[in-house]
Order: C-alpha cells, then sequence, then structure tokens
C-alpha cells in the first residue's frame, strides 16, 4: 500500500529562491568566474616563463655541444701531430 501511494504522488517543487539568494549565488557565480580568470592568466605566465626557459636550456646545451666538439677535435689533432711526429722520427730519424 505504500508503494501505491508514492507511486502516484507528485514529486516536491523545489522551494521558490527569495531576490537576495538569486543575488548571492550570481555574485558567488562571478567570484568562481573571475577566481578561474584569474588562474587561466597565472598559468599563461607560467607557460610562457616555462617557453623561455626551455629556449634557454637549448642554447645553453648547443654551446656546450659546440664547445665538447672543438675540443674533441683539438685532442684528436694533437693525438694526430703526435702520431705524424712520431713515425717521422722514426722513418727520417733511423730510429
Amino acid at each position: 500500500m505504500t508503494t501505491e501511494a508514492t507511486q502516484g504522488s507528485q514529486p516536491a517543487t523545489p522551494p521558490e529562491m527569495e531576490a537576495s539568494d538569486v543575488r548571492e549565488v550570481y555574485r558567488s557565480l562571478g567570484n568562481l568566474e573571475r577566481g578561474q580568470s584569474e588562474i587561466k592568466e597565472r598559468l599563461d605566465r607560467q607557460d610562457q616563463r616555462l617557453d623561455r626557459q626551455d629556449e634557454r636550456s637549448d642554447r645553453q646545451f648547443a654551446e656546450v655541444n659546440r664547445r665538447i666538439d672543438r675540443l674533441w677535435y683539438t685532442i684528436v689533432g694533437i693525438g694526430a701531430a703526435l702520431a705524424v711526429g712520431y713515425i717521422l722520427d722514426r722513418v727520417l730519424g733511423g730510429g
């Protein structure tokens, strides 16, 4: 019997909101939107900062690689010159 009574009844209507409540809801929504905008701006600035940092890191990495290459070629050049000098000393010096 209880199920029959609940099946035929209408759902409860929500209570009417007062004007001050409506204003408070809209004020809260406005504050949330403003906060969301501020957070989005902060994230955008952070992304820009990270992009600049990435560019600086890439430039520094390229510079370090260039210096390593120069050092490597210098070491190889000195080694080759020593090897050629040693060979010439053996061949021409009568060793």
